[in-house]
């Protein structure tokens, strides 16, 4: 099982604080970014987008 980080230190929970999208070129130099991740699956994240759901209520559902 990967080890389990805050989620206060990470690039989803950062998007549902703030309300706004997340865009990196290049995870590995955003220091949220769970680098250990790799480790586990093999597979290295390049870029990536972060971007929240919200209902109809302005509520965030999930990123």
């Amino acid at each position: 099982m990967p080890p389990s980080i805050p989620l206060s230190k990470k690039i989803a929970a950062t998007t549902v604080k703030t309300k706004k999208s997340v865009k990196k070129n290049d995870a590995y130099h955003d220091p949220r970014f769970n680098k250990l991740k790799k480790l586990h699956t093999g597979y290295k994240t390049l870029s990536m987008v972060a971007k929240k759901v919200i209902s109809a209520a302005g509520e965030v559902l999930g990123v």
